[in-house]
């Protein structure tokens, strides 16, 4: 997993080659998080599948081609 961290550290950015995100692909974040607390907020992971969805309350998954198509974006509340 690669990525680019954005602004003050109050979010990050990943890219995972792959349709299915695994634990394995969070492992990353989570330890980035323990490093810096609430510095940072927020984590977004772009893939390759369909479905955008929220992780640990902290970490969105969205699907890469959302990034193309403004229906159907999702926004975590």
């Amino acid at each position: 997993m690669r990525g680019v961290l954005t602004g003050l550290a109050k979010r990050r950015l990943e890219e995972v080659a792959g349709s299915r995100i695994s634990g394995e692909d969070l492992r990353g974040l989570r330890q980035l998080r323990e490093r810096l607390g609430p510095r940072l907020e927020e984590a977004i992971i772009l893939f390759t599948g369909e479905h955008a969805y929220t992780h640990d309350d902290w970490i969105t998954v969205l699907p890469l081609d959302r990034l193309w198509t403004l229906t159907g974006f999702y926004a975590p509340t």
